[in-house]
């Protein structure tokens, strides 16, 4: 079914208005280009579709800063490549082994991040090994937090996941009590994983931001609206190796 639709422009932003058969006006912001959609039911009037838009341009800027990515190359792991840990950046350096068997390593020293690999690895095979380090890096950081900040909750997680996100830093299911946080955590500041962390944990009390999450918040970590300020000024690359 073919449905009435225009544009409008509300503060530079382009909307794609399409009127619906629903009951209430929906707003979204589609990747990958950071498009702004609204559905608003059949004869919404323009002082209703404004009255909705208006008081929204913020949450569209943010949600379209987090949509639209830029185009990065992507690193290689090579010796000279600079990468980052915990906000800090190190310059790979290749330790290659000639030998059949290797006990493939990566180790911090200095301003280096020293890479044992077999002599002829691929990028692939690198890849792997460095993204499994950063994984246990991360997992490191969660057992730490875990035991810092679970005895301040009524309500546990049940399992705690690593995963490269696109747009978020984190999730959480409310109903199987799975917390989800992002691989890219690894490249920030530690106080950026700890925000996250114990935001996802008070989304197991309550859904979304409103005055609970935010009591919530402010007793456990009184500077956290600063830091997410910090973290929506990051932009997350298409990939962990950009």
């Amino acid at each position: 079914m073919a449905y009435k639709t225009r544009q409008v422009t509300l503060d530079g932003i382009d909307i794609k208005v399409t009127y619906k058969p629903i009951r209430n006006l929906r707003l979204a912001v589609k990747p990958p280009d950071g498009s702004v959609r609204a559905s608003v039911p059949t004869g919404t009037s323009d002082a209703a579709l404004w009255a909705f838009l208006r008081p929204r341009v913020s949450w569209i800027r943010e949600a379209h800063h987090r949509m639209v990515r830029p185009v990065r190359e992507p690193k290689h792991v090579e010796s000279g490549e600079s990468f980052p840990l915990w906000g800090a950046d190190y310059t790979l350096v290749l330790v290659p082994w000639a030998g059949e068997r290797i006990d493939e390593a990566v180790n911090v020293a200095g301003e280096h991040l020293y890479l044992s690999v077999p002599r002829h690895s691929g990028e692939a095979s690198r890849k792997r090994v460095l993204e499994r380090w950063y994984r246990a890096q991360v997992a490191a950081a969660i057992e730490a937090l875990r035991v810092k900040w679970e005895p301040t909750f009524d309500v546990r997680p049940t399992e705690y996941s690593i995963r490269f996100m696109k747009t978020r830093w984190g999730s959480c299911n409310q109903t199987t009590g799975r917390v989800n946080l992002n691989l890219e955590l690894v490249k920030h500041p530690p106080d950026i994983i700890e925000n996250t962390f114990v935001h996802e944990l008070c989304h197991l009390i309550t859904h979304g931001h409103g005055p609970q999450f935010q009591l919530e918040m402010s007793l456990r970590l009184p500077h956290w609206r600063a830091e997410r300020k910090l973290t929506k000024g990051i932009v997350i690359g298409n990939s962990f190796w950009e």
